[in-house]
């Protein structure tokens, strides 16, 4: 809070006391974030965000070797799953990965998590409340990830469909 009399909100900075800028953008246009050179990045709900947005975020700190964080629910097995937990998990020394279930904050009532824990399919429950990566059942087709075809991303980094059926 004592910082907040820096908060410069029609340029989305602050610009602090001692020295330094806290650049804060929104990843719905992830090229809107391109410009800016950084040190540290924190991208909250990361797994909500586009494949660009980790392109543009990773080039925002080529130039100082800097470091993403990553704070997010695994929502699905996309870009994140792909391009971050699958290398972690095969040893790429360049990413780290900490999965902390709910339960792991002192505050989260017990109560509600087995609630959910009963209410819920497994794999949802594991994703919300686990932090595991875990493919949804009941989809309509069931294919192995290397046959399911991303979104098409437009300049602006939105993702748009065409289907044509034959």
């Amino acid at each position: 809070p004592e910082y907040r009399v820096y908060y410069k909100e029609h340029k989305g900075e602050i610009v602090l006391p001692q020295g330094g800028v806290i650049y804060i953008r929104s990843a719905d246009n992830p090229l809107g974030i391109e410009g800016i050179t950084a040190h540290w990045i924190w991208l909250d709900e990361g797994g909500m965000t586009s494949r660009l947005t980790w392109t543009v975020l990773r080039s925002r700190v080529s130039m100082t070797l800097g470091q993403i964080l990553i704070t997010t629910t695994p929502y699905n097995m996309g870009w994140l799953f792909q391009e971050f937990f699958q290398l972690w998990k095969e040893g790429d020394k360049n990413y780290s990965f900490f999965t902390l279930k709910s339960t792991e904050n002192p505050g989260f009532s017990k109560e509600f998590y087995e609630d959910e824990k009963k209410r819920l399919p497994p794999e949802e429950f594991s994703r919300r409340y686990e932090g595991e990566f875990r493919k949804m059942t009941g989809l309509i087709y069931d294919l192995p990830e290397e046959r399911i075809i991303g979104p098409i991303l437009n300049l602006k980094g939105k993702a748009e469909s065409r289907v044509i059926g034959v």
